[in-house]
C-alpha cells in the first residue's frame, strides 16, 4: 500500500502536484481526398493516350529502357519484370514517348509564374504511366484518379543523392494506398481471417498481386518514405486478420519500414530472401526463380495464421528460404 500510495518512509503523502492545464483540443485530421474534377478529366485522357501508345503505338518500338545488356521496349520492360499483359491491362499502364507541356489551368491547378516571371507548367515526362485509380462507388464502380506516376527512361540523376533518379510524377496529384481496392474483398472474409500485404513500390504490387492475389491483397504507399495516412486508408486494412509488410532490402527500405511499423503497429514485417547479389525486392526475387506461394504461406505459419499453422513439410519450404531463415524467424 506505501508503494501504491507512494508514501514515504514517514508515512506522509507527499504534497499535491500543481494541476496541469487541460490539453487543447487537436481538430480531428480529415482524410485525403482525391484531385478536382479538372485534374481527373484531363488525367484520365493521359491515362488513356498513354494506354494506346503502349499497346499498339510507340510503347512496342522505342528501345529506351535498358535491363543488363539489353535496350528494351516498354513493352518488353513490363514483360521482362513478370508483369503479364493482363495486370497491364488492369492496372491501366501506359507510355508517353515525349515531354509534354501543360498549362497548369488545364490540370485544374492555380496558375503560377516561377523565378523568371514565365507561366509555370505541368510537365508529363516521357516513360511508362502508372495511375492510382482506386473506386469510390462499388455500386457501379466508378473510380477516382488519385495520381499518376512515370517511370522514367535511365540516366536521371537525383542532385540531392546521386543515385537515379527512377520516377516522377505529375503536379496536382495525391498520396494514396496503390492497390487499396485489392483489400477490399480480403476485408470482407467473415472469418475475420482476411490477409494483407504491404509493397514499397507499384511493380512489385502489380507482380505480387497478380501471383498470390487470389489469397492476399496487395497494395503500396508508393515509396519507402510515404506515410500512411490512417484516416484515409485505415478502413481498408484494419479490418484484416494479418497485415504484412516487405519493404525492399535496402537503408531506405528499413528506415521507411521502420516509420510505418512505428505508426500501425499491428503491422507484420517480413523477409524477403536475396537470391543473388543487389536482390532487394519481391520482383527480384521472383525473376530470381523464388516462389511466392510458399514464401507467402512459410511467413503466415510463422506468424500464426489459423490455416497455416501447420509447419510445411521439409520438401515444401524452398531451399533459399531455408537457407535464409535458418539463424531465425522471417521478420525483422
Amino acid at each position: 500500500w506505501k508503494d501504491i500510495l507512494e508514501l514515504d518512509d514517514s508515512g506522509a503523502i507527499p504534497a499535491a502536484a500543481p494541476r496541469q492545464a487541460a490539453p487543447t483540443p487537436q481538430p480531428q485530421k480529415q482524410p485525403s481526398q482525391p484531385p478536382g474534377a479538372a485534374w481527373q478529366a484531363r488525367g484520365l485522357a493521359f491515362v488513356d493516350y498513354a494506354q494506346k501508345e503502349l499497346w499498339s503505338g510507340a510503347g512496342r518500338t522505342d528501345k529506351v529502357y535498358k535491363r543488363g545488356p539489353d535496350l528494351l521496349t516498354p513493352w518488353e520492360y513490363l514483360l521482362a519484370r513478370g508483369i503479364s499483359p493482363q495486370q497491364i491491362h488492369d492496372y491501366r499502364l501506359g507510355y508517353n514517348p515525349r515531354d509534354i507541356y501543360d498549362k497548369r489551368e488545364s490540370w485544374g491547378l492555380p496558375f503560377e509564374v516561377n523565378d523568371k516571371g514565365n507561366p509555370k507548367k505541368v510537365k508529363e515526362e516521357q516513360g511508362i504511366t502508372i495511375p492510382c485509380l482506386i473506386t469510390k462507388d462499388w455500386t457501379n464502380r466508378a473510380k477516382d484518379l488519385w495520381y499518376i506516376k512515370i517511370r522514367r527512361l535511365p540516366g536521371k540523376i537525383n542532385p540531392l543523392t546521386g543515385a537515379p533518379d527512377k520516377y516522377a510524377s505529375i503536379n496536382g496529384g495525391q498520396a494514396a494506398l496503390f492497390g487499396a481496392d485489392n483489400f477490399y474483398f480480403s476485408c470482407k472474409d467473415p472469418a475475420g481471417k482476411g490477409v494483407g500485404l504491404l509493397t514499397e513500390g507499384e511493380f512489385d504490387t502489380i507482380l505480387a498481386d497478380q501471383i498470390i492475389g487470389d489469397v492476399c491483397g496487395v497494395g503500396t504507399l508508393g515509396s519507402a518514405s510515404k506515410t500512411l495516412d490512417l484516416a484515409a486508408w485505415g478502413p481498408y486494412l484494419m479490418p484484416l486478420g494479418w497485415l504484412m509488410a516487405a519493404y525492399d532490402l535496402d537503408p531506405a527500405g528499413t528506415k521507411g519500414l521502420a516509420d510505418l511499423l512505428g505508426k500501425v503497429g499491428s503491422i507484420h514485417p517480413v523477409r524477403v530472401p536475396a537470391l543473388n547479389s543487389g536482390d532487394k525486392d519481391i520482383s527480384d526475387y521472383h525473376l530470381a526463380g523464388g516462389d511466392l506461394y510458399k514464401w507467402l504461406r512459410y511467413n503466415l505459419a510463422l506468424l500464426g495464421f489459423p490455416e497455416a499453422q501447420t509447419e510445411p513439410e521439409p520438401e515444401e519450404i524452398p531451399e533459399e528460404l531455408q537457407r535464409a531463415y535458418a539463424e531465425g524467424r522471417p521478420h525483422v
